[in-house]
């Protein structure tokens, strides 16, 4: 079983107290139009980049906020620049008014920085705030690594600017570096330790960083910790995206009811505070979890409405994540060329932002599409290609699927030591994990290559295995097929 998983919104960089006065006229018109269009071309601001973690575009309400009055800032020192004579800084306005595009306000922003050089020293706080203005529409635009550059040269006048830091620590979660995005959110932890809001934030992305490296119990201790600071502090985004992340842990463990009870929670709130991302994401989830039970109407339906919110907000990964899962729901019904045309189009949005999880879960799931047709050789490489990103970003649970695929297509090859080998590899991942329909499945296909090398009996323990497995996460027509094929093996068997 393979498919990719909507990550849920943690709460957003650590950015402390904001205030901001809204801008009228021509400016927050400008201020408006960057951030509309880097939501269509982005989708890369994220707490979250573990599920399928999911990397999706979740930012909380303070460092959206604060989003907003960088890019605000960022368009008042431009005009300020073309209003003494600057060409650059007139056709970024120019450019930015009539179609939001940034790419030139970023350049004008970086012409500023450098004829600052000289005088460093004389205002060094406002050498550091155009830095950030600068690393904020390079994160937009999805230029990241100017983005990074920017927070370094933050950070090399400023050790202790937590926001650089926090803002890095969400860029090292993005390229799979784990080890250092753990070492950022800890060391903003301790630049800020008296702040109960930061506290709950590096909680909650740690406890995702633990859940990409397939530890759930420490990731669910981190979350919870997390969770009881939001309860007491009355902070409802946060509340509601920890309940989110729970029910991720619980997805990936097959508590399938727990999982769908935390993400319930997480919907009631985000759809109280009128949060449509939060509420696409929360249905997404919801439709993987209808999705592992095997109701593919509901998790059709849960999927579309999904669509639904990220297409309203431009929000492209959201759009490839739930691309993806619906064309496993076509793989699984049957209707192959449909299942391949939503994966395609995912693919192609994936590849488009950079997202290498969604780009490894694309392969995985056209490898399945491949695999059904018969078509075993390209299957075998798309698996390949899953496996290769998987490994490097450290997607246990995704590799785990990969392993127990590969397994499927040498067991059709003929090949049954390579296809145990697999299998087992699969099992062993995901006992670690504690993810227990990935066991269930694992055992059902231990057990039919237990039964085509014409050990029933082992089969038979294998079989029963799968299906208790099954039943205890509540997958009932998985149950009821794992049933058939015991009740097809003779009473009596031969060891």
């Amino acid at each position: 079983m393979s498919g990719q998983s909507t990550g849920t919104n943690s709460p957003g960089a650590v950015k402390g107290d904001v205030t901001y006065v809204q801008q009228q006229g021509l400016t927050e018109e400008i201020a408006n139009r960057i951030l509309d269009q880097a939501d269509k071309i982005d989708g890369l601001h994220t707490e979250n980049a573990s599920l399928r973690q999911q990397l999706s575009d979740a930012r909380s309400e303070v460092e959206k906020l604060k989003s907003k009055q960088l890019v605000t800032e960022a368009v008042e020192r431009v005009e300020d620049e073309a209003e003494k004579g600057d060409l650059l800084a007139k056709a970024a306005i120019e450019e930015a008014r009539a179609s939001g595009d940034s790419k030139k306000l970023q350049e004008a922003l970086i012409a500023v920085a450098d004829r600052q050089a000289d005088k460093i020293k004389d205002d060094m706080a406002d050498h550091i705030r155009l830095c950030r203005e600068i690393a904020e529409i390079a994160y937009l635009r999805g230029d990241i690594d100017e983005a990074m550059r920017w927070l370094e040269v933050i950070r090399r006048a400023d050790p202790q600017d937590a926001d650089a830091i926090n803002r890095m620590g969400h860029i090292y979660m993005l390229r799979g570096d784990l080890d250092r995005a753990e070492h950022a959110y800890m060391q903003v932890a301790d630049v800020l330790q008296g702040d109960p809001v930061a506290k709950a934030i590096s909680y909650g992305n740690l406890g995702l960083i633990c859940k990409r490296r397939g530890d759930l119990d420490e990731a669910e201790k981190m979350l919870r910790k997390s969770l009881e600071i939001d309860e007491k502090l009355g902070r409802l985004d946060g509340i509601a995206s920890q309940y989110g992340n729970l029910g991720l842990i619980y997805q990936t463990r097959g508590d399938l009811v727990e999982a769908e009870k935390m993400q319930r929670k997480s919907l009631e709130i985000e759809e109280k505070l009128g949060r449509l991302e939060g509420m696409a994401i929360t249905y997404g989830n919801l439709g993987l979890t209808y999705q592992i039970r095997g109701d593919l109407n509901e998790a059709e339906k849960m999927l579309r409405k999904s669509l639904g919110f990220h297409e309203k907000l431009g929000s492209l990964e959201g759009i490839a994540s739930t691309y993806g899962n619906l064309g496993l729901i076509y793989q699984t019904r049957g209707d192959l060329d449909e299942a391949e045309k939503m994966l395609r189009k995912s693919l192609e949005i994936d590849e488009k932002l950079g997202r290498l999880d969604g780009i490894a879960s694309d392969y995985g799931n056209l490898g399945l599409v491949y695999q059904t047709r018969g078509n075993l050789s390209e299957a075998e490489k798309m698996y390949r290609k899953s496996l290769k990103i998987n490994e490097k970003l450290g997607r246990l649970d995704s590799m785990a699927s990969t392993y127990g695929n590969l397994g499927l297509i040498y067991k059709a090859q003929g090949d049954l030591n390579e296809a145990e080998k697999m299998l087992r590899k699969s099992l062993e991942i995901d006992d670690q994990l504690g993810r227990l329909y990935g066991m269930a499945n694992t055992y059902f296909n231990l057990g039919a290559l237990a039964k085509k090398r014409g050990k029933r009996a082992e089969a038979r323990e294998l079989w029963i295995k799968s299906r208790d497995l099954f039943k205890r996460v509540g997958m009932l027509h998985m149950l009821e097929n794992v049933q058939g094929w015991l009740n097809s093996l003779p009473d009596e068997l031969e060891a």
